[in-house]
């Protein structure tokens, strides 16, 4: 069971791979006891399929858990996949406004032929997938430039996931993938979790590099509100009294008066909104 588990849960190994580490002679038996080892965990759609096991779905929620600590970006990283300036368009709208998922399938079905618009629906509608199993089960079933990046734009919209766009880059649409679908989300899985580790220590050091500016040009500051102006300065948003308490750890008092020393620095602007007072950032 342990070689079940270290070729499974611990890294998901291919047959090639098994045989590579035990010799051909011990490989045949190991992978008919793998393959049974997998098949309680196996989701199949008529497409693709996925072995959900224990050890890929910590490797899921380890790489939710870091998608939450990265900034939302603009989906620069990405624009260059598209040729067209139409599927462009479409692909930029697709994660800024609201639709159907299965409508906005559709089109892009009639745009680039409706081949696979089956199979994209069946994986979508799969309740038993983590959301970003079935955009890794997409990319490895289209693998098209325009194509594929349209689809993962409405999926990324519906499913509440633009923060991917930023690691998300056209290599990983344009490569041709094997079969096995857990093998390329355990793959997807390790390429953009190590890609948000480095923008979130790029976000740390510039965090410091703000914390550290901003605490010698404002001595009258202390440091935790300092802090909460670098994570909560996005034009147009609305912070409150409450959101600065939580963050800082101090009793509403003096929350209130750390923020309206803040306003009268010029960080930000104070609005009421009902009986609540609001700040944004200047």
């Amino acid at each position: 069971m342990n070689l079940m588990v270290e070729y499974t849960d611990e890294h998901y190994a291919s047959k090639q791979e098994v045989a590579d580490s035990l010799g051909k002679h011990l490989a045949e038996p190991i992978w008919n006891q793998l393959l049974e080892y997998r098949r309680e965990y196996m989701v199949k759609t008529d497409s693709v399929e996925f072995c959900l096991c224990p050890g890929i779905l910590k490797k899921t929620m380890r790489f939710y858990e870091l998608l939450i600590q990265i900034e939302p970006k603009n989906e620069n990283t990405m624009e260059s996949l598209f040729g067209s300036a139409d599927a462009l368009w479409m692909f930029q709208h697709y994660l800024k406004t609201s639709g159907h998922l299965i409508n906005r399938l559709h089109d892009i079905s009639l745009m680039y032929g409706n081949e696979y618009e089956h199979s994209i629906l069946e994986l979508v509608n799969n309740t038993d997938v983590p959301n970003v199993v079935k955009i890794a089960g997409i990319i490895m079933l289209l693998q098209q430039n325009e194509k594929c990046g349209l689809v993962v734009g409405a999926m990324l919209n519906q499913f509440g996931l633009k923060k991917l766009c930023s690691v998300i880059q056209v290599e990983d649409l344009n490569q041709k993938y094997q079969k096995d679908g857990t093998y390329v989300l355990e793959t997807l899985l390790l390429v953009w979790s190590r890609r948000m580790k480095i923008e979130i220590e790029q976000m740390k050091m510039k965090s410091v590099k703000s914390l550290n500016h901003l605490s010698f040009q404002y001595p009258q500051l202390k440091k935790y509100q300092i802090q909460f102006y670098i994570n909560h300065h996005e034009p147009g948003y609305y912070y409150t009294i409450e959101q600065f308490i939580e963050c800082s750890g101090v009793c509403y008092e003096t929350g209130r008066c750390a923020l309206k020393q803040m306003v009268d620095l010029g960080f930000y602007q104070m609005f009421k909104q009902g009986k609540k007072y609001v700040y944004t950032a200047r």
